[in-house]
C-alpha cells in the first residue's frame, strides 16, 4: 500500500549545478517534476527549500492545475521577483495549497504587495511564513490591511524582520477585526513598550489568538544581518498584564529574552491571578531576580491553568528557585518548572519533576 502524504524534496548537486528530486529513496530528475507529481496521488508537500537556481516556471506551471500538493516550501529559493511568480499560484485560483513557506526571500515592499493581493481571493491557505524576509514598517502594514479581511488564515510567522512599534501597531489594530488568526509569532522584530502595548490592547478585544511569539529566536542573523530583539518594558508588561485579565482566549505567551526585570516580571505575574486560560509562559532569558521569582511564585498559589513555565537563564538564586518549588506544594498544575542556569545558585532539575 502506498505510503500517505508523501513529501517529495529538490535537492542540490554542486558538483553539476542541478537540481534534482527526491522521493524517499528515489532520485528523480528534476525535468520530472510534474509527471512524478500527477502520477502520484500521495504527494501532498513540495520542499524546494534552500535551492540555488530553481526553475520556478515548471514548479508555477504545475501547482496552478494541482489539486492534490497541500504544502509549499520554498526558503531562500527565490531569485528577484520569484513571490511575484509566486503569487501567480492563487491569482490563477488555487484552492488547495494551505500552507507557504517564503523564508529568507527577502521579498520586499512589491513583493509584499502581489502576495497579499492574490491572497486576497484565497479562501484555503492556513499557515503563511514571511520570516526573516527583511520586512519593514510598510510591508507589515500591508499585511495588516490583509489579515482585516482574511478568513482562512490562522498561523503567520514574521519572525526576525524589522517591522518596530510602528508595524506593530498595524498588526494589532488588524488582530481587532480579524477572527480567524490563531498564532503569531513577531520574534526579533525590534519592538519596544509601545508597540508592545498596541498588541496587548489589541488581546482584550481578539477572541481567536491563542499563540503569541514576542520572544527571540536563537538564530537570528543571515548573511550578516542581525535581527533585533524585543523589549516589552514596563509599559508594554503593565499593558499585557491588564489586557490577559480579560483575554480568555490566548494560550501560549512566549516573552524570552525581552529584558525583563523584577518590576515587569511583578507586573506579568499579576496576570497570572485573574487569567482563566494561559497554560504555557515562557520568560527565559530575561533578568528577573528572587524579588520577581517571589511575586510569580505568590500569584501561582491562586492560578490554576498554568501548566509550563520557564524561567531558565535568569538571575534567580537558590532562594527564588526554592520559593517557587516550595509553592508547588499549594499548585497542582503546573506540571513543567524551569530554573537553570549559571546564576540559579544549584540544581534544581531533579526537584522539579513531579
Amino acid at each position: 500500500m502506498a505510503n500517505r502524504n508523501q513529501c517529495l524534496r529538490g535537492r542540490y548537486n554542486r558538483e553539476s549545478q542541478t537540481i534534482y528530486l527526491r522521493l524517499g529513496p528515489r532520485k528523480i530528475p528534476f525535468r520530472d517534476l510534474t509527471v512524478t507529481v500527477q502520477g502520484n496521488k500521495d504527494i501532498t508537500e513540495l520542499d524546494f527549500s534552500f535551492l540555488p537556481n530553481l526553475q520556478l516556471n515548471t514548479l508555477i506551471n504545475l501547482l496552478k492545475e494541482n489539486t492534490t500538493v497541500t504544502k509549499l516550501y520554498v526558503a531562500q529559493s527565490l531569485a528577484e521577483n520569484g513571490v511575484i511568480k509566486i503569487s501567480s499560484i492563487f491569482q490563477s485560483g488555487n484552492e488547495t495549497l494551505t500552507t507557504l513557506d517564503l523564508r529568507y526571500n527577502n521579498i520586499g515592499f512589491d513583493g509584499t504587495k502581489k502576495l497579499v493581493s492574490a491572497l486576497s481571493k484565497n479562501n484555503t491557505l492556513t499557515m503563511l511564513s514571511l520570516g526573516k524576509n527583511d520586512l519593514g514598517e510598510a510591508e507589515a502594514h500591508l499585511l495588516a490591511k490583509f489579515l482585516e479581511r482574511n478568513s482562512s488564515l490562522s498561523t503567520l510567522k514574521l519572525h526576525c524582520n524589522k517591522i518596530g512599534d510602528v508595524g506593530a501597531a498595524s498588526i494589532a489594530s488588524s488582530l481587532v477585526d480579524n477572527n480567524k488568526l490563531s498564532m503569531l509569532k513577531i520574534a526579533n522584530n525590534g519592538i519596544g513598550a509601545t508597540g508592545a502595548a498596541a498588541i496587548a490592547t489589541a488581546l482584550q478585544v481578539n477572541t481567536t489568538l491563542t499563540y503569541l511569539d514576542f520572544g527571540h529566536r536563537r538564530s537570528v542573523s543571515m548573511l550578516g544581518v542581525c535581527y533585533k530583539p524585543n523589549c516589552l518594558g514596563l509599559l508594554g508588561a503593565e499593558q499585557l498584564s491588564s489586557a490577559l485579565s480579560k483575554n480568555n482566549t490566548l494560550t501560549t505567551l512566549i516573552l524570552c529574552k525581552n529584558q525583563i526585570g523584577s518590576a515587569e516580571a511583578s507586573l506579568l505575574a499579576n496576570l497570572l491571578k485573574g487569567n482563566g486560560a494561559l497554560s504555557t509562559l515562557n520568560l527565559e532569558y530575561n533578568q528577573i531576580d528572587d524579588v520577581g521569582a517571589a511575586a510569580i511564585a505568590g500569584c501561582l498559589k491562586v492560578n490554576t491553568t498554568l501548566h509550563h513555565l520557564n524561567l531558565n537563564y535568569n538571575k534567580i538564586s537558590a532562594i527564588g528557585g526554592e520559593q517557587l518549588l516550595n509553592v508547588l506544594s499549594h499548585n497542582e498544575t503546573v506540571t513543567n518548572l524551569l530554573i537553570t542556569g549559571k546564576l540559579a545558585g544549584l540544581d534544581l532539575r531533579n526537584k522539579m519533576k513531579r
